[in-house]
């Protein structure tokens, strides 16, 4: 439903309802599997994505989070899905200039998919090499922060 509406043409028209559906989704699972269901922090990841559809970064990133976060509590720290969601917040760390957080979680990403022995032709990895690669040059032209620290976590 979400992404649908993200680019049909009468957008403005349906958003809000979008939303309201989407949550009212999220809140059946919640209330019914609990927060630990797969299907319900499905549901939680497909509102981070409208979120992150309409440009509300912030409120993208700490639903993602929370997607990130209990998506480890349900399959560990070394599952593709772990990995996608590490990925998504990069992205919008990247995109809100914040480098640091940006580079922890595209790093974080990058060990799921090596630890899973993912081949680096996968187009997702190749993107996600590309990333860590453009934001390392572009922080090290800046050099206002330790780069392995930043990597393990510790910076910020």
């Amino acid at each position: 439903v979400g992404m649908a509406v993200c680019w049909s043409s009468d957008r403005q028209q349906h958003l809000e309802s979008a939303l309201v559906a989407l949550q009212h989704a999220f809140m059946i699972r919640y209330q019914t599997l609990g927060a630990y269901h797969v299907d319900t922090v499905d549901s939680l990841n497909n509102v981070a994505g409208f979120y992150l559809c309409l440009g509300e970064l912030n409120t993208a990133k700490k639903k993602y989070y929370e997607v990130w976060v209990l998506r480890q509590a349900i399959f560990g720290s070394y599952h593709p899905s772990v990995a996608v969601t590490a990925q998504a917040l990069g992205d919008i760390y990247s995109r809100l200039s914040q480098f640091q957080q940006a580079l922890y979680y595209f790093h974080n990403a990058k060990k799921v998919y090596e630890y899973l022995s993912m081949a680096n032709q996968n187009p997702s990895i190749l993107r996600l090499n590309e990333c860590i690669a453009s934001l390392e040059q572009k922080v090290e032209i800046k050099g206002n922060f330790d780069l392995q620290s930043c990597i393990e976590g510790r910076s910020w």
